[in-house]
């Protein structure tokens, strides 16, 4: 556990817990972050039954692709080849796609808002309305497949 902790750059871990000192572990560490950020998220990885608690417990479960049906099947993802280290490009990806989700949204907004203005200055016209709701759909798929490349 020490050296998968210090390869993934984390400094407070625990080892050779029993399930249920998981679930307290965990929940009294989600109450800690919480307390100092609300929108702190708290996840949680691992690779047996005795996980599948705690998983589904956490904000973010994550299951090794090795491991139980139950695991797996409570998690919120699955690292398939059992790689401890790809938790953190699963996290860059994470990042990235909510980067793109947040700039889409705000995409689409901005554009019927112009359009809602514009529409509100002048005549507005149904062909109008259309060509916002079909550009903000295209420009936002458009966007969104950059997320191809995160």
């Amino acid at each position: 556990v020490s050296s998968v902790a210090t390869e993934l750059g984390i400094d407070e871990f625990y080892a050779e817990c029993k399930p249920d000192e998981k679930l307290s572990l965990l929940e009294r560490i989600d109450a800690e972050e919480k307390k100092r950020d609300r929108r702190a998220t708290v996840a949680f990885c691992g690779d047996g039954l005795n996980d599948s608690a705690a998983i589904m417990r956490a904000d973010v479960g994550i299951a090794m692709g090795s491991g139980s049906a139950l695991t797996v099947e409570s998690a919120d993802a699955v690292i398939v080849d059992d790689s401890v280290a790809r938790l953190n490009e699963m996290i860059s990806i994470a990042r990235g796609t909510r980067r793109i989700a947040t700039q889409n949204i705000a995409l689409s907004l901005g554009i019927k808002l112009a359009v809602m203005i514009v529409g509100g200055l002048w005549l507005p016209s149904l062909e109008l309305a259309i060509v916002a709701d079909v550009g903000a759909a295209v420009i936002t798929v458009l966007n969104a497949i950059r997320a191809g490349r995160v």
